[in-house]
């Protein structure tokens, strides 16, 4: 077992209080000798809640494209929004470990906290065939349901703006109504380094939505 949690799960539980109190969890303490087997385990006025954090990974889905010349410290991939692949290996890497936390740690509820720093979504989407958080939550949530997720809550967090979405909850079946004709995609350009006045400068780029699903 590990003895200290990564920079990713420090992060997640540092922004943690805002999502307890939402989802009704009071007076929530940190049990500081587990760091592993879940993330994150805490008791609480109702029991005991463990918390697995893992990355939605979607380097396997980039297509790099080719980026300007007055721009060489920086490249561009189109990532395709694939939920149902990236849900999938998530489910297949995660879904016993929701028994087995729940029978080790004596939990009441297991949640899922998934993160990366690529999925910002508009509130409301600017125009027709954009990806906006509805859109994302939504299928998300169908995605997991015919996994059959085990996990009582999914959650995601966005890293540079500490943005929250929920994925999935458990005691609550969303009828699908809609159909992925095509998976949307999104530029992604990754920091570019510039050296000024010999300090190292990050500029990170917005990512760009496009319209490519219906």
């Amino acid at each position: 077992m590990r003895v200290t949690r990564t920079t990713d799960e420090n992060r997640i539980l540092e922004r943690l209080d805002s999502q307890l109190i939402k989802y009704g969890i009071s007076n929530p303490k940190v049990v500081t000798e587990i760091t592993d087997r879940p993330d994150i385990l805490l008791n609480h006025d109702n029991g005991r809640l463990g918390i697995e954090i893992t990355r939605l990974d979607y380097e396997e889905y980039c297509k790099w494209l080719n980026t300007s010349s007055n721009e060489p410290y920086s490249r561009a991939a189109e990532v395709t929004i694939n939920l149902n692949k990236m849900l999938a290996s998530i489910m297949h890497k995660k879904r016993k470990k929701y028994q087995e936390y729940k029978k080790l740690r004596s939990l009441n509820e297991c949640w899922l906290i998934l993160h990366n720093n690529l999925f910002e979504f508009e509130k409301e989407a600017p125009r027709n065939g954009v990806p906006d958080i509805d859109w994302f939550e939504r299928f998300s949530c169908y995605e997991l349901q015919d996994l059959e997720c085990p996990y009582d809550r999914v959650l995601f967090n966005l890293e540079h703006s500490d943005c929250w979405y929920s994925l999935f909850n458990k005691s609550v079946h969303r009828q699908k109504k809609d159909v992925v004709y095509s998976w949307p995609s999104i530029i992604h350009k990754e920091s570019m380094v510039i050296c000024h006045r010999g300090i190292n400068v990050i500029n990170l780029s917005d990512n760009i939505p496009k319209e490519k699903f219906k």
